[in-house]
């Protein structure tokens, strides 16, 4: 999902060297903005909290280190300009993936789906599929469909 980041912000940058995108569940760059303003401070507060305390039981940590990546990241996206014109597929997970515990989670959902149909407008093109019977890891559960998409795109690029 972080590596549809770096492809939004790669096709903006070098639109003549893609021929076409697919992102599976990328988060949309403004999520955050969009999360503290549908969220009151309270649950927004909340939510990092929990997700920090959550991230240092795992052996990852990767709380530190993505959040200011995906802050930068979205930044330079929004600076790059916009998107080019091109075969644009936005896979969504169709089940939403945040533990039944974590604070603000119907708000969150609600904000990665609306995020996921931006995404998708960002082309003429674009295209959005809902994974039905997945949740984030779309490759993983779904991998067909995940082929299949890049297969769309490859054959719109050829026309």
């Amino acid at each position: 999902s972080a590596g549809g980041l770096y492809a939004n912000l790669f096709a903006r940058q070098h639109p003549h060297e893609v021929a076409g995108v697919v992102l599976v569940d990328t988060p949309a760059p403004d999520r955050e903005i969009m999360w503290q303003q549908q969220s009151n401070n309270v649950q927004y507060m909340l939510d990092k909290a929990v997700w920090n305390v959550f991230d240092w039981f795992t052996p990852a940590r990767l709380m530190p280190e993505w959040m200011p990546m995906f802050a930068e990241s979205a930044q330079q996206i929004q600076d790059a300009g916009p998107f080019p014109n091109i075969p644009l597929i936005v896979i969504t997970a169709g089940i939403d993936n945040a533990p039944f515990w974590a604070p603000g989670r119907t708000v969150r959902h609600k904000i990665h789906l609306d995020g996921q149909r931006l995404l998708a407008s960002m082309s003429q093109q674009g295209k959005q599929i809902v994974a039905e019977k997945s949740s984030h890891f779309v490759m993983n559960t779904e991998p067909e469909l995940v082929v299949r998409a890049i297969r769309e795109v490859d054959d719109k690029k050829q026309r």
